[in-house]
Order: C-alpha cells, then sequence, then structure tokens
C-alpha cells in the first residue's frame, strides 16, 4: 500500500472517530463500556477520545458538526482534500463520530478495522484491550503519536 493511501485510509478512520469517550475513568484491561460511562460521556464533552486515541474535541467534522458550521465544513473538507490528495467534499464532512449510534459517520467509518474491533470487544477504547498494541492500530498509531500517548497513559494507569 502507498503512503497516500496510507494516509488517505487514515483520515478516513481519524474523522469517523470524531465522537469518543472520556480518557477519564480507568479500569481493568477488559473494562466494558456500561451505563455509567455513557453518563459520563454524555456529561462531559470538552476531553473525548476516539477508540484509536485520537481526540475528538479537536476533530474539525466533530466541531462543524455540533455547531452546523457550513464555513467550517468546508475549511475541513479543503484542507483534508489538499493534505490527502483526496476530494472531499463539505457536505461529506458530517460526523457524530465512531462511537455514535445512529448519527452521522463519515463514510469510512462503517468500514474501519479499527473501530469493528473495539464494538466487538464493547472496549472503552483500544487502551483496554488485551491486544494493545495490535498491527491493525500501530498503523494509525505510526501516524498519530499523541493517539499513541494517550493510549500509552491510558494503558498505563491500568
Amino acid at each position: 500500500m502507498s503512503d497516500t493511501n496510507s494516509r488517505r485510509d487514515f483520515i478516513k478512520c481519524v474523522t469517523c472517530a470524531s465522537i469518543g469517550v472520556l480518557s477519564g475513568g480507568f479500569g481493568c484491561a477488559q473494562r466494558k463500556k456500561s451505563s455509567e460511562d455513557d453518563k459520563q460521556a454524555e456529561s462531559e464533552t470538552k476531553e473525548m477520545i476516539a477508540y484509536c486515541g485520537i481526540a475528538c474535541h479537536e476533530c474539525g467534522a466533530l466541531i462543524a458538526t455540533k455547531t452546523n458550521d457550513d464555513t467550517k465544513r468546508k475549511e475541513v473538507a479543503d484542507e483534508w482534500s489538499k493534505q490527502f490528495n483526496a476530494d472531499i467534499k463539505p457536505e461529506d464532512v458530517y460526523c457524530d463520530g465512531c462511537l455514535s449510534e445512529g448519527g452521522y459517520l463519515l463514510a469510512h467509518c462503517s468500514v474501519c478495522e479499527i473501530r469493528k474491533c473495539a464494538r466487538e470487544k464493547n472496549l472503552v477504547n483500544c487502551g483496554y484491550c488485551e491486544e494493545y498494541a495490535c498491527s491493525k492500530l500501530n498503523q494509525v498509531l505510526q501516524m498519530a503519536p499523541d493517539a499513541k500517548k494517550r493510549l500509552d497513559e491510558i494503558r498505563a494507569s491500568l
């Protein structure tokens, strides 16, 4: 796979992870999402992370969706189109995040292997996984060192 394709796949997966769960509330490595986790995630929306460790609250797609800002959507589409040599249109920049149930998802979210795996295991994020960090996740973490740092910190607190 070329670097261009890897980056394109990465941004598709990253942008689908616009709303995640809070980075707090660490527990055992087998920890599953609970109704308490859901309540905590709903009550705090400023610092959220996706399954892969991306800071959702910093995602332009999340910001544009939550604020219903068409100018921001265009800005994000233009930036990502240039950065990842892809044709991303403003109407494609709607996302409630990879953890959303029935909300907006970017096109890649439905096929993102990291999302699929974490959801099947019902994990808060990949930091809680027994197999951390697997080869699928490592591909993303190589391109997102901040996400790796977040997940490593979660892992260390278990």
